[in-house]
């Protein structure tokens, strides 16, 4: 018989006198939620190498750990990582592996890390999932983001996106069937944007964007998008907006035309905007991927 963990079995048993035994209760035993990590490191000059910590999602007994590529639970080369005193200084291309022990002796699967190849090398993106089993149709994840350079984290809910700031290690994000975290590299001069999603039902995809921009001669005209009006330009207040260097966005989910401040997206809009004497189109959308480095 296969039971839920939530099930509460209880039976009897009757003899072939009819006699009724006391009620016997059965529960599932205790589910046991691992203990999740996930590292955190930074290029330290003064070590010349990167400073590396181990970050939980919840209190544990201990933490060992092997950078020879052994296995940490078996190796007689591993070493126990202590939170309050050790940072781990690897060098470039170093193999991380440790396993968490938790305050009720369960043991987690073994995490691998490896350190980039170099110091301004982009972050490398997992997402784990923190709870296992769906709690109240909520589940929490934890975002192991390698070496500590600019992450941001927005929440998407329906056409609802939320800016949840930059990503912390340590930090659980909970979300819903309905939840897509947008994960996005900050860029800098070594490395481009990078973009992945992560909801109950996809897990991670890497997200391709890509945009396409036209231009086309300023005038009162009317644009359409499959037989939907995108922009009316013999509108006197949105052709007078134009004029006066404010953006417009078409939301292709939504249908809806708004006025927004810059020109980052997060969903398939079409920006709108004048540029000297030409009305310029800049569509904006996205595949999913495999990212090959």
């Amino acid at each position: 018989m296969d039971l839920s963990i939530k099930t509460v079995l209880k039976t009897i048993m009757i003899d072939t006198n009819n006699k009724q035994s006391q009620i016997n209760t059965y529960k599932a035993p205790k589910y046991i939620t691992p203990t999740i990590g996930v590292v955190g490191s930074f290029w330290n000059k003064y070590y010349n190498s990167f400073t590396t910590e181990i970050f939980t999602n919840k209190n544990y007994k201990e933490i060992y750990y092997t950078t020879d590529k052994s296995n940490p639970k078996t190796s007689n080369t591993r070493q126990k990582y202590t939170e309050l005193t050790d940072s781990l200084h690897l060098k470039n291309n170093t193999i991380l592996k440790y396993y968490i022990i938790s305050l009720d002796d369960y043991e987690s699967q073994i995490y691998t890390y490896k350190t980039p190849r170099t110091n301004i090398e982009r972050p490398n993106i997992k997402v784990y999932n923190s709870s296992r089993i769906l709690d109240n149709g909520q589940q929490k994840v934890m975002i192991e983001i390698g070496t500590l350079n600019y992450v941001k984290i927005y929440k998407k809910e329906g056409n609802t996106i939320t800016d949840l700031g930059y990503c912390v290690p340590a930090q659980e994000y909970t979300i819903n069937k309905n939840t897509t975290l947008i994960i996005e590299t900050i860029p800098n001069n070594y490395y481009q944007k990078q973009t992945f999603e992560y909801d109950e039902i996809n897990k991670q995809r890497t997200r391709m964007n890509y945009t396409y921009q036209l231009q086309i001669p300023y005038q009162k005209i009317k644009l359409y998008l499959n037989s939907k009006t995108i922009i009316d330009l013999t509108n006197t207040t949105i052709y007078n907006n134009l004029n006066n260097k404010k953006i417009y966005s078409f939301n292709k989910q939504t249908k809806k035309l708004s006025l927004i401040t810059n020109k980052t997206l997060y969903e398939s809009n079409i920006l709108i905007y004048k540029n000297n004497n030409s009305l310029c189109l800049d569509l904006y959308d996205y595949i999913y991927g495999i990212l090959i480095k």
